[in-house]
Protein backbone atom coordinates (compact mmCIF):
# COMPACT_ATOMS: atom_id res chain seq x y z
CA UNK A 1 0.00 0.00 0.00
CA UNK A 2 2.05 2.73 1.41
CA UNK A 3 4.86 1.51 1.97
CA UNK A 4 2.80 -1.24 3.39
CA UNK A 5 -0.55 -2.11 4.40
CA UNK A 6 -0.93 -1.92 8.17
CA UNK A 7 -3.22 -0.31 10.62
CA UNK A 8 -1.52 2.85 10.88
CA UNK A 9 -1.87 3.44 7.20
CA UNK A 10 -5.20 3.09 7.48
CA UNK A 11 -6.01 5.30 10.67
CA UNK A 12 -3.90 7.95 9.29
CA UNK A 13 -6.20 7.55 6.10
CA UNK A 14 -9.33 7.87 8.40
CA UNK A 15 -7.61 10.97 10.20
CA UNK A 16 -6.26 12.70 7.28
CA UNK A 17 -9.83 14.98 6.64
CA UNK A 18 -9.42 16.22 9.94
CA UNK A 19 -5.92 17.34 10.03
CA UNK A 20 -6.77 20.84 8.30
CA UNK A 21 -7.33 23.41 11.04
CA UNK A 22 -10.03 24.71 8.91
CA UNK A 23 -11.70 21.29 8.17
CA UNK A 24 -14.92 21.94 9.84
CA UNK A 25 -15.42 25.12 7.84
CA UNK A 26 -14.69 23.09 4.46
CA UNK A 27 -16.66 20.18 4.56
CA UNK A 28 -19.74 22.40 5.92
CA UNK A 29 -18.94 23.90 2.67
CA UNK A 30 -18.90 20.29 1.29
CA UNK A 31 -21.88 19.10 2.59
CA UNK A 32 -24.01 22.56 2.19
CA UNK A 33 -22.79 21.42 -1.78
CA UNK A 34 -24.01 18.27 -1.69
CA UNK A 35 -27.27 19.08 -0.07
CA UNK A 36 -28.21 21.11 -3.08
CA UNK A 37 -28.12 18.25 -5.28
CA UNK A 38 -32.02 17.97 -3.41
CA UNK A 39 -32.67 21.62 -5.37
CA UNK A 40 -30.56 21.91 -8.06
CA UNK A 41 -29.41 18.64 -10.56
CA UNK A 42 -26.19 17.74 -11.92
CA UNK A 43 -24.01 21.18 -10.98
CA UNK A 44 -24.15 20.30 -7.52
CA UNK A 45 -22.62 16.91 -8.09
CA UNK A 46 -19.99 18.08 -10.93
CA UNK A 47 -18.07 20.35 -8.33
CA UNK A 48 -18.20 18.26 -5.44
CA UNK A 49 -16.47 15.38 -7.66
CA UNK A 50 -14.47 18.56 -8.79
CA UNK A 51 -13.24 19.06 -5.37
CA UNK A 52 -12.22 15.55 -4.23
CA UNK A 53 -10.29 15.73 -7.65
CA UNK A 54 -8.41 18.44 -6.16
CA UNK A 55 -8.29 16.28 -2.88
CA UNK A 56 -6.48 13.55 -4.68
CA UNK A 57 -4.20 16.33 -6.24
CA UNK A 58 -3.05 17.45 -2.98
CA UNK A 59 -2.61 13.86 -1.41
CA UNK A 60 -0.82 13.04 -4.31
CA UNK A 61 1.84 16.07 -4.24
CA UNK A 62 1.83 17.07 -0.28
CA UNK A 63 0.77 12.94 1.28
CA UNK A 64 0.09 12.99 5.08
CA UNK A 65 0.33 16.56 4.96
CA UNK A 66 -2.33 16.86 2.43
CA UNK A 67 -4.91 19.58 3.61
CA UNK A 68 -8.47 19.69 1.80
CA UNK A 69 -8.76 22.33 -0.87
CA UNK A 70 -9.98 25.53 -0.64
CA UNK A 71 -13.26 26.98 -1.31
CA UNK A 72 -12.04 29.77 -3.71
CA UNK A 73 -12.55 28.44 -7.92
CA UNK A 74 -15.52 27.16 -8.18
CA UNK A 75 -14.96 27.14 -12.00
CA UNK A 76 -11.62 25.40 -11.86
CA UNK A 77 -13.87 23.29 -9.63
CA UNK A 78 -16.79 22.47 -12.01
CA UNK A 79 -14.12 21.52 -14.93
CA UNK A 80 -12.63 18.89 -12.84
CA UNK A 81 -15.46 17.28 -11.85
CA UNK A 82 -16.12 17.45 -15.20
CA UNK A 83 -13.36 15.79 -16.12
CA UNK A 84 -13.59 13.25 -13.30
CA UNK A 85 -17.70 12.17 -14.12
CA UNK A 86 -16.16 12.01 -17.79
CA UNK A 87 -13.84 9.39 -17.01
CA UNK A 88 -15.65 7.56 -14.78
CA UNK A 89 -18.70 7.37 -17.39
CA UNK A 90 -16.43 5.90 -20.35
CA UNK A 91 -14.83 3.18 -18.20
CA UNK A 92 -18.54 2.57 -17.16
CA UNK A 93 -19.40 2.71 -20.59
CA UNK A 94 -18.73 -1.27 -21.17
CA UNK A 95 -20.42 -2.12 -18.33
CA UNK A 96 -23.82 -0.51 -19.66
CA UNK A 97 -23.89 -2.15 -23.12
CA UNK A 98 -22.82 -5.28 -21.10
CA UNK A 99 -25.66 -5.00 -18.94
CA UNK A 100 -28.23 -4.28 -21.61
CA UNK A 101 -27.01 -6.60 -24.20
CA UNK A 102 -27.49 -9.58 -21.43
CA UNK A 103 -31.10 -8.54 -20.40
CA UNK A 104 -31.90 -7.63 -24.43
CA UNK A 105 -30.77 -11.06 -25.67
CA UNK A 106 -32.63 -12.74 -22.69
CA UNK A 107 -35.51 -10.87 -22.23
CA UNK A 108 -36.08 -9.79 -26.42
CA UNK A 109 -35.32 -13.62 -27.56
CA UNK A 110 -37.23 -15.13 -24.99
CA UNK A 111 -40.06 -12.60 -26.15
CA UNK A 112 -39.45 -13.10 -29.92
CA UNK A 113 -39.38 -16.67 -29.71
CA UNK A 114 -42.95 -16.65 -28.19
CA UNK A 115 -44.31 -14.53 -31.16
CA UNK A 116 -42.73 -16.38 -33.66
CA UNK A 117 -43.83 -19.95 -31.82
CA UNK A 118 -46.98 -19.07 -31.06
CA UNK A 119 -48.23 -17.53 -34.56
CA UNK A 120 -46.92 -20.86 -36.09
CA UNK A 121 -48.87 -23.00 -33.93
CA UNK A 122 -52.21 -21.14 -34.14
CA UNK A 123 -51.81 -21.24 -37.94
CA UNK A 124 -51.82 -24.98 -37.71
CA UNK A 125 -52.66 -27.52 -35.21
CA UNK A 126 -50.51 -30.00 -36.63
CA UNK A 127 -47.34 -27.36 -36.51
CA UNK A 128 -47.95 -26.81 -32.51
CA UNK A 129 -44.78 -29.40 -31.75
CA UNK A 130 -42.72 -26.69 -33.78
CA UNK A 131 -43.87 -23.82 -32.06
CA UNK A 132 -43.34 -25.07 -28.94
CA UNK A 133 -39.83 -26.06 -29.51
CA UNK A 134 -38.92 -22.72 -31.74
CA UNK A 135 -40.20 -21.64 -28.22
CA UNK A 136 -37.75 -23.06 -25.95
CA UNK A 137 -34.80 -22.84 -28.88
CA UNK A 138 -34.83 -19.10 -28.45
CA UNK A 139 -35.81 -19.03 -24.98
CA UNK A 140 -32.63 -21.22 -24.08
CA UNK A 141 -30.05 -19.59 -26.88
CA UNK A 142 -30.88 -16.17 -25.39
CA UNK A 143 -30.82 -17.05 -21.79
CA UNK A 144 -27.84 -19.04 -22.85
CA UNK A 145 -26.03 -15.58 -23.79
CA UNK A 146 -27.76 -13.34 -21.32
CA UNK A 147 -25.57 -15.40 -18.75
CA UNK A 148 -22.83 -14.93 -20.73
CA UNK A 149 -23.22 -11.29 -20.62
CA UNK A 150 -23.69 -11.18 -17.45
CA UNK A 151 -20.42 -13.40 -16.21
CA UNK A 152 -18.79 -10.44 -18.75
CA UNK A 153 -20.13 -7.80 -17.06
CA UNK A 154 -19.35 -9.14 -13.79
CA UNK A 155 -15.41 -9.77 -14.67
CA UNK A 156 -15.43 -6.53 -16.18
CA UNK A 157 -16.99 -4.70 -13.03
CA UNK A 158 -14.88 -6.90 -10.48
CA UNK A 159 -11.85 -5.12 -12.60
CA UNK A 160 -12.88 -1.70 -12.97
CA UNK A 161 -13.82 -1.99 -9.05
CA UNK A 162 -9.99 -1.63 -8.32
CA UNK A 163 -8.18 -0.30 -11.14
CA UNK A 164 -11.22 2.65 -11.88
CA UNK A 165 -9.75 4.75 -9.34
CA UNK A 166 -6.34 4.18 -10.54
CA UNK A 167 -7.18 5.44 -13.75
CA UNK A 168 -8.79 8.37 -12.59
CA UNK A 169 -6.06 9.04 -10.19
CA UNK A 170 -3.61 8.82 -12.92
CA UNK A 171 -5.62 11.02 -14.43
CA UNK A 172 -5.37 13.89 -11.86
CA UNK A 173 -1.85 13.50 -11.31
CA UNK A 174 -1.31 14.60 -15.31
CA UNK A 175 -4.59 16.93 -15.13
CA UNK A 176 -4.92 15.76 -17.90
CA UNK A 177 -8.50 14.09 -19.39
CA UNK A 178 -7.07 12.08 -21.59
CA UNK A 179 -4.71 10.62 -19.11
CA UNK A 180 -7.28 8.54 -17.82
CA UNK A 181 -7.36 6.54 -20.71
CA UNK A 182 -3.44 6.05 -21.23
CA UNK A 183 -3.99 2.24 -20.04
CA UNK A 184 -0.52 1.10 -20.60
CA UNK A 185 0.61 3.93 -18.62
CA UNK A 186 -1.56 3.14 -15.64
CA UNK A 187 -1.77 -0.46 -15.54
CA UNK A 188 1.76 -0.62 -15.60
CA UNK A 189 1.09 1.37 -12.16
CA UNK A 190 -1.68 -0.94 -11.27
CA UNK A 191 0.74 -3.78 -11.49
CA UNK A 192 3.52 -2.88 -9.34
CA UNK A 193 0.91 -1.84 -6.24
CA UNK A 194 -2.05 -4.51 -7.22
CA UNK A 195 -2.53 -5.89 -3.55
CA UNK A 196 -2.13 -2.38 -2.26
CA UNK A 197 -4.97 -0.94 -4.36
CA UNK A 198 -7.24 -4.34 -4.27
CA UNK A 199 -6.83 -3.64 0.01
CA UNK A 200 -7.81 -0.08 -0.70
CA UNK A 201 -11.23 -1.53 -2.49
CA UNK A 202 -11.55 -3.62 0.91
CA UNK A 203 -10.69 -0.72 3.11
CA UNK A 204 -13.75 1.33 1.66
CA UNK A 205 -15.82 -1.36 1.23
CA UNK A 206 -15.60 -2.03 4.85
CA UNK A 207 -15.79 1.60 5.86
CA UNK A 208 -19.33 1.90 4.16
CA UNK A 209 -20.67 -1.44 5.69
CA UNK A 210 -19.96 0.72 9.41
CA UNK A 211 -21.70 3.43 7.69
CA UNK A 212 -24.76 1.19 6.63
CA UNK A 213 -24.63 0.07 10.44
CA UNK A 214 -24.49 2.78 12.05
CA UNK A 215 -27.15 4.65 9.98
CA UNK A 216 -29.47 1.21 10.59
CA UNK A 217 -28.66 2.20 14.28
CA UNK A 218 -29.46 5.21 14.40
CA UNK A 219 -32.85 5.37 12.13
CA UNK A 220 -33.73 2.65 14.46
CA UNK A 221 -34.44 5.36 16.86
CA UNK A 222 -36.82 7.91 16.04
CA UNK A 223 -35.55 11.14 17.44
CA UNK A 224 -31.80 10.62 16.15
CA UNK A 225 -33.61 9.18 12.51
CA UNK A 226 -34.53 13.11 11.77
CA UNK A 227 -30.76 13.68 11.49
CA UNK A 228 -29.71 10.66 9.02
CA UNK A 229 -31.14 13.92 6.48
CA UNK A 230 -27.60 15.80 7.20
CA UNK A 231 -25.83 12.43 8.92
CA UNK A 232 -26.44 10.28 5.71
CA UNK A 233 -24.66 12.48 2.93
CA UNK A 234 -21.90 13.49 5.44
CA UNK A 235 -21.13 10.35 6.21
CA UNK A 236 -20.84 9.45 1.89
CA UNK A 237 -18.54 12.21 1.42
CA UNK A 238 -16.58 11.09 4.14
CA UNK A 239 -16.22 7.87 2.72
CA UNK A 240 -15.10 9.24 -0.44
CA UNK A 241 -12.42 11.98 1.15
CA UNK A 242 -11.15 8.75 2.51
CA UNK A 243 -10.71 6.72 -0.69
CA UNK A 244 -9.21 9.92 -2.16
CA UNK A 245 -6.40 9.40 0.26
CA UNK A 246 -5.90 5.44 -0.01
CA UNK A 247 -5.79 5.50 -3.47
CA UNK A 248 -3.80 8.70 -3.82
CA UNK A 249 -0.96 7.56 -1.39
CA UNK A 250 -1.27 4.09 -2.88
CA UNK A 251 -0.77 5.66 -6.51
CA UNK A 252 2.03 7.66 -5.38
CA UNK A 253 3.76 4.98 -3.52
CA UNK A 254 3.58 2.61 -6.41
CA UNK A 255 4.43 5.26 -9.38
CA UNK A 256 7.55 6.48 -7.48
CA UNK A 257 8.72 2.67 -7.71
CA UNK A 258 7.05 1.56 -11.03
CA UNK A 259 9.71 -0.17 -13.88
CA UNK A 260 9.86 2.35 -16.57
CA UNK A 261 7.82 1.62 -19.71
CA UNK A 262 9.97 0.62 -22.99
CA UNK A 263 10.08 3.84 -25.41
CA UNK A 264 8.08 2.56 -28.71
CA UNK A 265 10.41 3.52 -31.51
CA UNK A 266 9.86 3.41 -34.74
CA UNK A 267 10.98 0.66 -37.64
CA UNK A 268 13.87 2.03 -40.04
CA UNK A 269 13.65 0.30 -42.95
CA UNK A 270 16.29 -0.36 -45.19
CA UNK A 271 15.98 1.01 -48.87
CA UNK A 272 19.29 -0.06 -50.38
Amino acid sequence: MFPEFSFDAVKTALSMPFNDPKWATKLLILLGVNLLNFIIPIVPAIVMLGYIYAYIKNVLQQGEKAMLPEWNDFGRLLVDGLKYFGAMFVYALPAIILFTAAFGFGIGGSSLGTIIGTNIANSNQNLQWLGNAIIAIFSIVGFGVMALFLAMFGLYLILMTAAQPVAVTHMVEHDQFKAAFRIREWWNIFKTNWRGFLLCVVVVFVLGLVISLATSVIAATFILSILLIILTPAAGLYQQLVSAILYGRSYRWAADRAAPLPVKTAKKFDLD
